[in-house]
């Protein structure tokens, strides 16, 4: 439903930072942002510390083979319901290899803030029991876009997508007929 034919960006975790960033640095206009778990920056919570503590990780990570290992053992802590095995297989197929110091050191940075007139309507999604990115989050992302709409996913840790499908397609659908018909805080 795009106006002038801008797209609609949508981005999960650090795709979030990617997406949010190519919008801060580039002349990219979008009709709107949804964005679930998007992190200010990395934080291990004590308790996903500590169980990936007990998963007895591989170091380094610098292989592919490596990469899907690490992947399937830690998945399993980043959600706030049981994982099904197909949301694992899915997520090890789905995902590359990448190099974990760099994406550390990106999200470690603050979020730069944005000029309020490039910002478009932005709906972000919080699974309430994402250990990997704390609820403060949500606090700074307010700050650095004051006419976001924040919506909780409960019982959702960091893949609303999947543990909570139906609601986080029902808000994003909500909030994008109300961008379409203009009403937007």
């Amino acid at each position: 439903f795009a106006k002038h034919g801008n797209p609609i960006l949508i981005g999960h975790s650090f795709s979030c930072r990617l997406l949010l960033e190519l919008l801060r640095t580039r002349d990219v206009r979008a009709e709107a942002l949804i964005l679930m778990n998007c992190p200010e920056r990395f934080d291990e919570g004590r308790e996903f510390a500590q169980a990936a503590k007990r998963l007895h990780l591989p170091d380094p990570i610098d292989s592919e083979d490596r990469f899907v290992q690490f992947w399937r053992r830690i998945l399993p802590l980043y959600f706030g319901v049981p994982a099904k095995a197909q949301w694992i297989r899915v997520l090890i197929r789905d995902t590359a290899w990448m190099k974990c110091a760099w994406l550390e050191d990106s999200i470690h940075g603050k979020l730069a803030s944005f000029p309020k007139s490039a910002l478009p309507p932005a709906l972000f999604l919080h699974g309430d029991a994402d250990r990997r990115f704390p609820s403060r989050n949500s606090a700074f992302l307010r700050k650095v876009f004051p006419r976001s709409i924040h919506k909780l996913i409960r019982n959702s840790g960091h893949f609303p997508m999947l543990e909570a499908e139906k609601e986080s397609a029902r808000a994003a659908v909500v909030f994008l007929n109300n961008v379409r018909l203009g009403i937007f805080r």
